[in-house]
This record gives structure tokens, C-alpha cells and sequence, in this order.
């Protein structure tokens, strides 16, 4: 069988796919088959129907026309419809012959090969061609019609054998070398910046489509978001973190992790100075910032990661001067259900205070049990509660 460009190529014409086959069981091994080949030069495009290379003989660019061809007066018609069609199948294989060595000789991996033998023909697999044929552009040899389609393979390569020419013959090597230019390459190295790029370019714009959310909630003074990983819940956090800063207020905007907390700093340390948040970092360090040390801090139940977890208790917060409270909070990824009372506590007027949090799917928005939920729902009993199923706003990607 041999090499095969495409291995399954798709036709249009029932009479392509019968030469296709009748060339893709007759040819060697190390015979070159390609179908369906497009090449663009400066002048149009070229779609060549079969091509074949042969070693020891030459490249042959076949032109396919099904249904009944006449040629009368150097004018070459097809029957279709019921009416003739006037077509051009020697210059089609012609042009298509010369767009392709064009393409193949321009190609750096020839490199110094000498030209090989480049030939074209016509085959009409359902119109009979008599001995009688004749026409000044195409010889009888160059033609191959209904009654000649047992000794295809033969005939297609004598056409390139015979042919007295300068040129040499085409050799393995020559067949593998077309066969590498003609599947195109791309640049032989990944630019690896550049697919970041893309896909950053891809995730920012993805997020700014969903700056719609904040839009809907702007009147909400508690507001919860969810959605899985990826999903843009850090974009939408810092997003509501400009607004507000802009807006005049002061913002806390906390998480849990410290690699986030980084993250989220080196990004908000581009942004002008009127949008920044009073404070970025964690839930722990706002409370350090505050001045509160070991003394202040408790030790509540271990988190999710088995981590004992370090939180400032709500009666140490009574103790701060509230000229450095925050009077809006944003805050991400999952905090401990003890954790909400002393964020609450944080905000200048808990009653009017905005807290927006964005969340996994799993994580709970909540304060707890006992009195801390009864705290929180008192909190923002006349706006919107995450715990209240009834007033929740929730967004998930």
C-alpha cells in the first residue's frame, strides 16, 4: 500500500474515488499517493484531484472529470444536468502541476535537489477515448479513459518514465521529502508565552462577561457568589473590591490563604490609588493589623485541612478604635463557620455595612449555630442574608 495523503480523504465525485481506489491498490510500497491537494500561489487557488509520485520515474498531477466528456474543436465539454458544460482539464493539471513544484522547489527542506520530473493527465474513468484521439495540449498517452482504467497504474507510469526530459527521476528520499513539505509545519518551537497569552486573554474576557453579577447586586448590601474552580470568583472579588474603593468606601478585602492574599496584592498594586482597598491579606492578619496579637487570638476547632485554625474573637474587636474599620468586606474561597461573627464585627455600622463573599460550591456562608446565626440573620435581617434561602443571590458558572 502506499504512502497516503490524507490516509482517508473525502471526495466530492464518485469518479475521484474510483481512481483514488484503483491507485491505492495498484501502487508499491514506496510509491507517494495524495488527494485533494490545495496549493495557493500568488495568482489563485489550486485544488489538485490525485497526484502520485513514482521513484524511477516522476510525478504524475492528475486531472478527474466523472460523467460523459466530449472534445470538439479543442473545446473540452462535460454533460450535466442534461446540458453541456464547457470545461478545461489539461489546464487545470497543468496549472495545479506547476503551482505544486513551485510550492515544493520554494520549500527550504528540498534544499539543493535538482528538479525531477513533473508531468500531467487526464483521466475520464466513464468516457470511452478511442485510439483516434488527438489534441495539440494532450496526446493520446496523456489521456486515460473507461476502457484504459485496468492498466491505470501502468499507463500513469509510463507517462513520467517516457518522457524525454533534462530532468532526473525522483528517488525514495524525494518522495519523503514531498510528502513532509506538502502536510505543511508549523514553527518547529511552542511559543509557550504566547499560548499563555491566549488563554489569559480567553479567561479575562470570559470574566468580564460575567461583571454583569456585579451590576445586579450593586444595591445589595450582603451578597453571596458561588461557583466551582475556574469559574472566576477571584476576578469578581476583586472587581467588587475596585468599585467599591472607588466608590469612596473603605474595603477590607481578605481571604484565607496566603498565596492568594499574595496574588491578590500584587494585582490590586496596579490599580490607582483612590481603588485600592484600606487592607488586602488574610482573615488572621486584618486582625493583627489592627494590633491584636497572641493575646487576642483563640484557637478554634481544625479546618478542613487539619490545621488548628487561629481567628480574633468579636469582643476583641469592641476593643478597636472604629476609625479603622472597613465599611465594606470582600472576602473569598471558605472561612470557618466562627469566623463570621468577628467579619461582621469588623464593618463600621453592621447594620448598613456591605459584605460580599465569593465561594466554592461546597463552602457554607454562614455563622454558625446558636446565637452566632441568630447574629448574623439579626445583622441583615431587612437586606439580603447567604443563610436565608429566600433572599439569597447566588451566582454559579
Amino acid at each position: 500500500m502506499p504512502i497516503c495523503l490524507p490516509e482517508q480523504p473525502e471526495f466530492s465525485t464518485q469518479s475521484e474515488r474510483l481512481v483514488w481506489e484503483h491507485l491505492r491498490d495498484g501502487l508499491d510500497d514506496e510509491d507517494f499517493l495524495i488527494a485533494n491537494q490545495r496549493v495557493t500561489d500568488r495568482f489563485k487557488d489550486h485544488e489538485i484531484d490525485i497526484a502520485i509520485v513514482l521513484p524511477g520515474a516522476g510525478l504524475v498531477v492528475v486531472e478527474v472529470k466523472g460523467s460523459q466528456v466530449t472534445c470538439s474543436n479543442g473545446i473540452w465539454s462535460i454533460e450535466r444536468n442534461g446540458r453541456l458544460e464547457e470545461i478545461h482539464p489539461v489546464r487545470q493539471a497543468a496549472l495545479g502541476k506547476y503551482a505544486t513544484r513551485s510550492y515544493v522547489e520554494h520549500d527550504d527542506r528540498w534544499g539543493s535537489r535538482r528538479r525531477i520530473r513533473w508531468c500531467h493527465a487526464v483521466i475520464l474513468p466513464y468516457t470511452h477515448v478511442d485510439d483516434g484521439f488527438a489534441q495539440p495540449d494532450c496526446p493520446r498517452w496523456a489521456v486515460i479513459g473507461r476502457n484504459d482504467m485496468h492498466a491505470l497504474v501502468p499507463l500513469l507510469r509510463d507517462i513520467a518514465k517516457l518522457q524525454e526530459t533534462e530532468h532526473r527521476v525522483p528517488d525514495t528520499d524525494d518522495v519523503h521529502a514531498i510528502a513532509e513539505i506538502l502536510r505543511g509545519r508549523l514553527p518547529p518551537q511552542r511559543d509557550l508565552v504566547g499560548a499563555a497569552q491566549e488563554r489569559a486573554d480567553v479567561a479575562e474576557r470570559l470574566t468580564q462577561e460575567q461583571a454583569a453579577v456585579l451590576d445586579a447586586i450593586r444595591l445589595l448590601p450582603r451578597v453571596e457568589v458561588r461557583g466551582g474552580a475556574g469559574s472566576g470568583k477571584t476576578w469578581l472579588a476583586l472587581e467588587q473590591a475596585r468599585r467599591l474603593g472607588h466608590q469612596g468606601l473603605r474595603v477590607a478585602l481578605m481571604c484565607y490563604s496566603r498565596g492568594l492574599a499574595a496574588y491578590l496584592e500584587r494585582r490590586v498594586a496596579a490599580w490607582p490609588r483612590k481603588d485600592r482597598p484600606a487592607y488586602i491579606g488574610t482573615f488572621h492578619g486584618l486582625g493583627l493589623s489592627w494590633g491584636r496579637r497572641r493575646a487576642a487570638m483563640t484557637t478554634a476547632p481544625t479546618g478542613s485541612t487539619g490545621c488548628p485554625l487561629r481567628w480574633w474573637s468579636p469582643r476583641s474587636i469592641s476593643r478597636i478604635d472604629s476609625g479603622s474599620m472597613p465599611s465594606s468586606s470582600t472576602r473569598l474561597r471558605t472561612f470557618a463557620d466562627l469566623w463570621w461573627p468577628a467579619l461582621l464585627a469588623s464593618l463600621h455600622d453592621e447594620e448598613s455595612g456591605r459584605l460580599y463573599a465569593f465561594l466554592t460550591r461546597d463552602s457554607a456562608c454562614s455563622a454558625g449555630t446558636g446565637a452566632r446565626r441568630r447574629r448574623w440573620c439579626r445583622s441583615c435581617s431587612t437586606t439580603t442574608c447567604a443563610t436565608r434561602a429566600r433572599s439569597a443571590t447566588r451566582s454559579t458558572r
